[in-house]
């Protein structure tokens, strides 16, 4: 019996170190579960956010090259004008070149229309932006961030987790010998007292 009180007072000696109980672990691994769902739901946040990002970028990028197509057709204008104007009303290929010239007007027009919907079409996206704080060239390094601290915390999780495996086998134990323990001390103080008499 006396082995067991030793191994009694192993026990209690590795509950001490380990400190807490169970239960506080699997507490304490709940709340890495909150701070994970948390972060979660700012990922999709910021994703949503990416999302308006690059269809800030892909407006900017198409209203970029329409300026550009705005000012090559200006300048198609411009030279087909002055070979109209060269030409006179009568001369060779006047009609021709006149009809070229319409449509080239028709597509400038069209051009300058495209430009006004891109411009009003960024206005809203940059105002959306603005509106949810974000920075279109920061979201994805943010977004990295935020996925190596949700990698950690899980990685925390799981090592709470375990300990409070550790903990709730260790408290079985502590309660087996404990009651071997008190045994073994109920039996000592029958023994003493069949001895006494």
């Amino acid at each position: 019996m006396s082995n067991d009180l030793i191994k009694f007072g192993v026990i209690l000696s590795l509950t001490d170190k380990f400190g807490g109980n169970a239960a506080k672990a699997t507490k304490k691994a709940m709340g890495f579960d909150k701070s994970i769902n948390g972060i979660n739901k700012k990922i999709g946040e910021l994703n949503k956010l990416s999302k308006q990002g690059s269809a800030f970028k892909g407006l900017a990028t198409s209203f970029r090259q329409t300026q550009k197509d705005i000012v090559g057709t200006t300048s198609k204008v411009t030279s087909l004008q002055k070979q109209l104007d060269k030409l006179g009303s009568g001369g060779k290929g006047f009609k021709t070149k006149h009809r070229e010239m319409i449509k080239l007007q028709r597509q400038l027009t069209n051009q300058k229309q495209r430009l006004n919907e891109n411009r009003r079409a960024l206005q809203q996206e940059s105002h959306a932006l603005k509106q949810n704080g974000g920075e279109v060239k920061n979201l994805n390094r943010y977004l990295k961030q935020l996925e190596k601290q949700k990698t950690r915390l899980r990685n925390q999780r799981s090592k709470q987790e375990n300990l409070g495996l550790a903990r709730s086998r260790i408290e079985g134990v502590k309660s087996r010998y404990g009651r071997q323990a008190r045994w073994a001390v109920a039996g000592s103080a029958v023994l003493g007292a069949g001895a006494g008499r």
